[in-house]
């Protein structure tokens, strides 16, 4: 082996040592008439390199290949395999700390079997008969067995080496070997879906659950058209509270004139407590439940962390005369009238404060609170209406994203799936245009941090049962006939395959089309075959529990091999910030 394939690695150094004993014991066999002694010098330096050439194959094969491939090598040292690039950085990824320590050790056994080798040459080539005949060949045996005599200690001195050597090649293999199984062991423990998911879907099922039965607007039938809440994807929760960033819109008519208007709100939802519901207090507290308040306006906490009750309601509290009550929205004759003009007063006067609040029957409470966060205030720096998440990837030359952004782009679709599955925020048969974003900015990674959902929220005559809440496009005729027809075991996963696959190739496809789909999630990606992997794993809900996504067990086994994966793939490309 030359001196540049010693230094490539581990595989190489194994490879030119199971080559030089192959040539060693060759030699040696020319030399078995020189007695016992050669007999079992051969024997011992035959079971070290048995040992050694196991040990090979075990290396490789605990480096993840698969086991008939190692047999293959370790049989034909000629294979492909044993100059694949793969192969090294596999042994590495298995040995991590330990690698180089064996590296050592494997450049020590190649050298050895190296002199061991030269010393067998001078042993038998030294000398060649310059003549045929008997004589010659005893002359030349004669003086092998000098030679050897002569080199014999050499040799027990190289094959002494060589046998400590392999038997510290085993010993750190195995110990390899058993630190993996502590981290195979853990990487066999199912991921649970995080319990903030289903608070976030029960949450935000609740709030327009609300919502729609409490929504009225005596213009809904003349100037006011249209009005929709549109949920951002990202929430922050904390405990048992979840807080929403919505903007709600309606579009005033006035004569051919359309004009839309935003309110952007912050929604803090969360338990109604033993206060709130009417139960006495507990007797004694040496400490009040709340400190005197002084100011008038009640405001919200900019840290998610601190979640205090900032928007009081008449049956929570003991307020004094300094408190402003927020309104009990149930109990408003016009809701979109009293939160547009307290919202917009809030908004100019640049002011945090509760607008009013939801009760639902779910023992939620939903509190509406005037946002000024930094993306309400690029929207409304500059105004435009909010794009399609699927016009992103119909124009790809005119929107660029980083590799990171568009894994990350895939990890919140894929983790809003989770949340908002059950919830009439999201449809089964869903595709990107039920997703928008507003232009705030040149990046398009920024203006992707508004991606939100829409609901309409219907006219007071429609808005007595959830049966008036519909998102901005008709569902499908049945979902029942696609699975039957198409072999789609779940619409909503196969809706987010669907998603994955055009964000992975960045280009546009049609859902309807399946055999375009699933030939263009055959070939690969440029974000890898991971990526490609979770994404076949949606398409064909293949998560090995059944098909039902409002099963705990599905739920978990996508959060762990979609959300998890997703999540690794972020830490990867941006320096371990997930």
């Amino acid at each position: 082996m030359d001196p540049v394939s010693l230094a490539l690695g581990i595989a190489p150094l194994c490879l030119g040592a199971l080559k030089g004993a192959k040539y060693a014991k060759s030699k040696i066999k020319l030399l078995k008439h020189h007695g016992r002694e050669i007999s079992r010098f051969r024997k011992r330096l035959r079971t070290q390199m048995s040992i050694f050439r196991d040990e090979s194959h075990l290396l490789v094969q605990d480096a993840g290949i698969d086991p008939d491939l190692a047999a293959e090598m370790v049989e034909d040292q000629n294979h492909e395999h044993w100059t694949s690039p793969d192969l090294e950085f596999q042994i590495q990824n298995f040995l991590a700390k330990r690698y180089l320590g064996l590296k050592g050790v494997a450049e020590q056994i190649y050298s050895q079997v190296e002199a061991l080798s030269r010393d067998l040459d001078v042993i038998e080539d030294s000398d060649h008969p310059s003549s045929k005949g008997k004589l010659a060949a005893k002359a030349h045996r004669a003086g092998q067995a000098v030679r050897l005599v002569s080199k014999y200690s050499d040799l027990e001195a190289s094959l002494e080496s060589l046998t400590d050597s392999v038997e510290e090649f085993r010993r750190l293999r195995k110990t390899a070997r058993e630190l993996q199984k502590p981290r195979q062991a853990l990487s066999m423990r199912r991921k649970a879906m995080p319990r903030t998911y289903n608070l976030v879907a029960r949450h935000s099922a609740s709030f327009l659950e609300s919502l729609s039965k409490t929504w009225s607007c005596r213009n809904s039938n003349g100037v006011h058209s249209a009005h929709t809440a549109k949920l951002f994807l990202e929430t922050d929760v904390f405990d048992s509270c979840v807080n929403f960033t919505m903007i709600l819109e309606y579009v005033a008519i006035a004569g051919n004139l359309k004009q839309q208007s935003l309110l952007f709100l912050r929604i803090r939802s969360e338990e109604l407590s033993w206060v709130d519901i009417g139960l006495p207090a507990p007797i004694a507290s040496p400490q009040p439940l709340e400190p005197p308040a002084k100011a008038r306006r009640l405001t919200i906490a900019d840290s998610p962390q601190s979640c205090p009750r900032t928007c009081t309601s008449p049956l929570a509290r003991r307020h004094t005369s300094n408190e402003k009550l927020a309104h009990n929205l149930c109990q408003a004759k016009d809701v979109c009238h009293h939160v547009f003009e307290c919202g917009k007063a809030l908004h100019q006067s640049k002011e945090e404060g509760c607008i009013g609040y939801l009760v639902s029957t779910d023992n939620l409470t939903h509190q509406l609170m005037a946002s000024h966060d930094r993306e309400s205030t690029a929207i409304q720096t500059r105004p435009s209406p909010p794009a399609s998440l699927a016009s992103v990837i119909q124009h790809p030359n005119q929107q660029e994203i980083p590799v990171n952004e568009q894994v990350r782009l895939a990890l919140r679709l894929s983790r809003s799936v989770l949340q908002y599955h059950s919830t009439s925020w999201w449809r089964q048969n869903w595709d990107l245009s039920d997703l928008s974003y507003f232009d705030i900015d040149d990046e398009l990674s920024i203006s992707l941090s508004t991606l939100h959902i829409n609901a309409k929220l219907s006219s007071p005559e429609a808005a007595m049962s959830m049966q008036s809440v519909t998102t901005h496009i008709p569902a499908p005729p049945s979902h029942h006939d696609a699975q039957l027809l198409h072999g789609i075991r779940n619409v909503t996963l196969h809706s987010l395959g669907v998603a994955l696959l055009q964000i992975g190739r960045w280009e546009v496809m049609d859902a309807d089309d399946l055999v375009s789909v699933r030939k263009a999630a055959a070939k690969p990606s440029r974000l890898g075959p991971r990526y490609d992997e979770l994404t076949a794993k949606c398409l064909y809900c293949d998560f090995g529990f059944g098909a039902d996504l409002n099963k705990p067990q599905l739920q978990g086994a996508i959060y762990e091999s979609v959300v998890h994966e997703l999540e690794e793939m972020v830490a990867l490309l941006e320096g371990g910030r997930k």
